[in-house]
């Protein structure tokens, strides 16, 4: 079984990460490792396709531009990790790269059929951000701020679409609630 935290260990400064974005309490902030959901979410993609047994996953809190719905594995140490099983009888390799801004994860292994898989994720509910307004009284009559942008929420079912000898048959690989954010 593999553990994305286990391989990537703790994310904190000693150990040579940086601050970036992440999620936490439903606020995006800088935190140490912020942005290694990137990877486990590019890797998660891969599994899916590899048609991998994964035994946990967890979608973010909210939607992630880098992934389509559906496709994304959030990860914190000691909390929420992505893991999955070489469920073949042969050895997997992982190939992880990062160029102009784009991540790239392969799996290499042994075909040893015309199996190919592919994904069709549905939109169960969409959750439309609200605006919400706030007196202030260090304002003036009649000026506004945004103190935070709005976020469609989205409840979404995943699936493989596993084709094998020419019949294809479609898998649930997961349910997805995303929460929205009132603006």
């Amino acid at each position: 079984e593999f553990s994305y935290n286990g391989v990537v260990g703790e994310r904190t400064e000693a150990r040579g990460y940086k601050p970036a974005h992440a999620y936490v309490n439903g606020q995006i902030v800088d935190e140490f490792g912020g942005g290694v959901c990137q990877p486990s979410s590019t890797l998660y993609m891969a599994v899916l396709r590899a048609d991998l047994a994964v035994t946990e996953r967890t979608n973010h809190s909210f939607t992630v531009a880098y992934t389509p719905l559906g496709e994304d594995a959030t990860v914190d140490f000691g909390n929420l990790d992505f893991r999955f099983k070489n469920s073949t009888d042969y050895p997997i390799k992982i190939l992880a790269q990062q160029t102009d801004g784009q991540m790239i994860m392969t799996l290499v292994g042994t075909k040893v059929s015309d199996k190919s898989v592919k994904t069709r994720t549905e939109v169960l509910a969409t959750y439309a951000p609200s605006t919400v307004e706030k007196k202030d009284n260090s304002m003036t009559v009649g000026q506004t701020r945004l103190d935070q942008s709005g976020i469609t929420g989205y409840s979404t079912r995943t699936y493989k679409v596993v084709t094998e000898n020419r019949k294809t048959t479609e898998l649930l690989a997961n349910n997805s609630s995303y929460q929205k954010r009132d603006k």
